[in-house]
């Protein structure tokens, strides 16, 4: 499907406007607000991650879950390795970890 000149700008103004928009609601107290709380829970996560972690894999463990913490790449490739060896088939969730593997 080729697009025709008139299209692709008025495409590019749409977008030039949504940019801007964007960037106007960005500069809202609300938003900056939210902004600033995200940073503090991060920053209390970061802190706390060792609890958080014990917490997660009791939970995880008693609700059934296997729970799996690498410390690196190559070891979450090599945990995830062995869990799938031998099997058939393997479905996997949506998630980031792959992408961040």
């Amino acid at each position: 499907m080729e697009m025709n000149e008139d299209s692709i700008i008025q495409m590019k103004k749409s977008f030039r406007k949504l940019d801007e928009r964007r960037l106007k609601l960005l500069d809202e107290p609300e938003i900056q607000e939210l902004r600033d709380r995200v940073t503090r829970i991060r920053e209390e996560s970061v802190r706390n991650m060792d609890k958080l972690l014990r917490t997660a894999r009791k939970t995880f463990t008693e609700n059934g879950v296997e729970f799996h913490l690498a410390a690196d790449a190559d070891e979450a490739c090599s945990l995830i390795s062995g869990i799938v060896a031998g099997e058939d088939a393997v479905a996997k969730s949506k998630s980031n970890a792959l992408s961040e593997i």
